[in-house]
């Protein structure tokens, strides 16, 4: 378990933004912190598959090709 500590202003900005999403400060501060978390993954993952591309092991299929491979 963690605890945290705002300043003041940071405080008062957290309640005003979780009381406008209606919820409790500590609910919106474990919603912003797992969307956060998934943006990273997703980061990393997309950093992985452009480094997969630079090196030749991944590669792209152009769009004509799937659509024709699904009938679109």
């Amino acid at each position: 378990m963690h605890t945290l500590q705002f300043d003041t202003h940071t405080e008062q900005a957290l309640n005003q933004l979780a009381t406008l999403a209606g919820k409790n400060a500590d609910d919106f501060i474990k919603d912003v912190v797992l969307e956060f978390l998934e943006n990273q993954e997703d980061i990393r993952d997309a950093e992985l598959v452009l480094a997969g591309l630079a090196d030749g092991s991944e590669s792209t299929t152009p769009w004509e090709t799937v659509k024709a491979a699904h009938g679109l």
